[in-house]
């Protein structure tokens, strides 16, 4: 069982996509979109993510509880909920009831989307 834990996101930032970067991507995603378009899929199903909120890394500091104890599996699956199954991690147990997960992989945050209405007009 956890007891204590802290997290602490690395180099915070806001990522813009400007409209005319988008604009230089339309041909190849418009030839996709019209493909999947035609075997049934609808354009309200489809976003065009256009801002993202991300850090440069995160870290996670874990203290268990006195009958728990730190074991790989746990700090492994914490690090998985954390950055995702296929995040590069490095545990390290700073002690037996205490553990660090570090990434240094850009983690996303949170994102605002676009109909792609709004990004042809």
């Amino acid at each position: 069982m956890v007891d204590t834990f802290s997290l602490v996101l690395t180099d915070m930032k806001t990522v813009l996509i400007p409209r005319a970067e988008l604009m230089n991507m339309a041909d190849t995603c418009n030839k996709i979109l019209d493909q999947t378009l035609k075997r049934g899929d609808q354009l309200a199903w489809f976003k065009i993510v256009n801002e993202v909120v991300a850090a440069e890394g995160i870290t996670l500091d874990v203290t268990w509880t006195a009958k728990g104890g730190a074991n790989i599996a746990y700090q492994k699956k914490l690090a998985e909920i954390v950055a995702g199954p296929t995040a590069t991690f490095a545990p390290s147990l700073i002690s037996e009831r205490r553990a660090s997960l570090k990434t240094d992989k850009r983690i996303v945050l949170g994102y605002k989307t676009r109909t792609v209405e709004e990004i042809k007009n």
